[in-house]
């Protein structure tokens, strides 16, 4: 098992790297962003200078997938964020630092996009890594502001444009970036052309885009919430006492080993012990909605199911079900100690027998003190 793991993270490697390259020119990206209306309906203008290849790992078979302009995808495929290249004879732009985006501009529909734009990535200071006339690897020297988001169009969607756009970054964007956009604003009703005006990213170098829509088997229930408004499966799951495990029909927290495995070995990511897609989240505040817990969590990847606590034992508690072990990773790594309605959030991964155990510790823990608070009451000593 473990030599094939690694000759499918091998195979993996060599192809991302060997599809550095591009098989379409500026102009053929220009055509297809007005023929698809990203021009106007999210850039007023469209000129770009350099190439912007992207590289996706699909999640299930470990294969690169590059990016062909307007190319529909499946949400396996563009599952773990991907590596991008820029195509230029500017080489100015290999001392420039780069700001680079994603959004959807279809959701939660194409035909009613009351929530777009959705912001999937928001990442500044990039910097070109190689010759730019070959195609330099754009690669991260900070932090995201936006992690990248996963599509997932909800079903019944046509399938919704999704937008990599490459900036070159001013030098005081961090001081005024933030006065707009940081970890906590909310993903939805997000706008790349104001952003861009607001904090003087002028217009993008270059861009690519691609198409998908959800899953074939995929119901109303599994979509992430985007809009900030719980589905009516979420507000019935959040009503749900989560003093068990999320139910059964939801099968055990399994983990695909090959594509995790070959994620971590690409993008540095290490899976911890006892990693799985559900989460256990505590000391929540007791008016927590499933809607709340929805945007929050939601901002991470697809949720399937959610379960809020309502009785004496599990108020102040939820379980949270992701579709994807790495994007319930991605949100405990940013969420654990997250101020939420006047509460630091705790955030774990659900493991029932040491969680169960401690339960019982801090029962066993109680009962004592409401003894020794008995016994010192009516002056009843161990003695007696």
């Amino acid at each position: 098992m473990l030599a094939q793991l690694l000759a499918v993270a091998a195979v993996a490697v060599s192809c991302v790297s060997a599809q550095n390259s591009t098989n379409f020119t500026i102009s053929d990206v220009t055509s297809a962003f007005t023929a698809a209306k990203i021009v106007p309906d999210v850039l007023p203008a469209f000129n770009p200078t350099g190439i912007l290849n992207v590289v996706f790992l699909d999640n299930t078979t470990g294969a690169s997938v590059n990016v062909t302009p307007g190319e529909n995808l499946t949400r396996e495929q563009n599952a773990l964020r991907p590596q991008v290249f820029l195509t230029t004879n500017d080489t100015s732009f290999a001392q420039q630092t780069f700001v680079l985006a994603m959004v959807d501009p279809d959701a939660p529909t194409p035909q009613t996009p009351t929530a777009a734009q959705i912001r999937h990535l928001l990442a500044p200071g990039i910097q070109a890594n190689g010759s730019l006339a070959a195609g330099a690897a754009l690669v991260n020297n900070t932090p995201a502001i936006s992690d990248f988001l996963r599509p997932t169009p909800p079903a019944g969607s046509d399938p919704h444009r999704y937008i990599l756009l490459l900036f070159v970054q001013p030098a005081n964007f961090t001081t005024v970036a933030s006065q707009f956009v940081n970890a906590s604003t909310p993903i939805s009703n997000f706008n790349i052309s104001l952003f861009a005006e607001q904090v003087g990213l002028g217009s993008p170098i270059a861009g690519n885009f691609f198409l998908t829509g959800p899953d074939a088997n995929s119901t109303a229930t599994n979509g992430t919430n985007t809009t900030g408004t719980a589905s009516g499966s979420a507000a019935a799951a959040s009503s749900t006492s989560p003093a068990n495990a999320p139910s059964s029909s939801l099968g055990r927290a399994e983990l695909s080993w090959v594509g995790a495995a070959v994620a971590a070995m690409l993008f540095g990511t290490k899976l911890p012990p006892g990693a799985n897609r559900i989460l256990f989240v505590k000391n929540l505040n007791y008016q927590i909605t499933g809607e709340d817990l929805y945007d929050l969590f939601g901002r991470y990847g697809s949720i399937r199911q959610i379960r809020i606590g309502n009785d004496q034992k599990s108020r102040g508690t939820a379980f949270v079900v992701f579709d994807d072990v790495m994007d319930a990773k991605n949100a405990l790594d940013h969420l654990n100690g997250f101020h939420l309605q006047e509460r630091y959030i705790v955030v774990l991964y659900h493991m029932p027998a040491k969680q169960d155990a401690a339960a019982a510790k801090a029962e066993i823990a109680r009962r004592e003190e409401e003894l020794a608070q008995l016994k010192k009451k009516h002056d009843i000593t161990d003695e007696d």
